[in-house]
């Protein structure tokens, strides 16, 4: 059986994305799978003035809520050498966003080679049966200049 994959967009409005992706493994890894496409190919434009801007770098994790069961999944910035963002094992939930503190969510570095936005999924860990849940909360920050 092969692995067992789902994607969701469950909000695409003007500020925010939430979307949910399942895996149930049949023991073979995700390697470096673009999860969120951020660029002028995925499906998060925004039309604004006529024009449709994307949020590409600009992209920014304000919460995840992830379930993990006997295997680890990596986020990763998409770039010419993906960037860690960090690694989910088990299950809880993370909130980066703090906008009375000032604190915007968690964003792309700066500077890197090939950088884009998107977030890309690695699996460890993986045997057969294995599962993750990962819902992801993005601001996309498009069109602001």
């Amino acid at each position: 059986m092969p692995n067992v994959l789902s994607s969701q967009i469950l909000v695409n409005g003007p500020r925010f994305i939430v979307a949910k992706y399942t895996n149930i493994s049949d023991g073979t890894a995700e390697v470096g799978v673009t999860k969120l496409d951020a660029t002028n190919t995925g499906p998060f434009g925004i039309q604004r003035s006529g024009q449709m801007f994307y949020p590409g770098v600009r992209l920014a994790i304000a919460s995840i809520w992830f379930s993990c069961i006997n295997m680890a999944v990596r986020l990763q910035w998409h770039a010419t050498t993906n960037v860690d963002i960090v690694t989910l094992a088990q299950s809880d939930n993370w909130t980066f966003m703090d906008e009375r503190g000032g604190f915007g969510g968690l964003t792309p570095p700066v500077g890197v080679a090939g950088i884009t936005g998107s977030i890309d999924f690695s699996t460890y860990t993986a045997v057969a049966n294995s599962a993750y849940t990962v819902i992801l909360k993005c601001t996309k920050n498009a069109g602001q200049d």
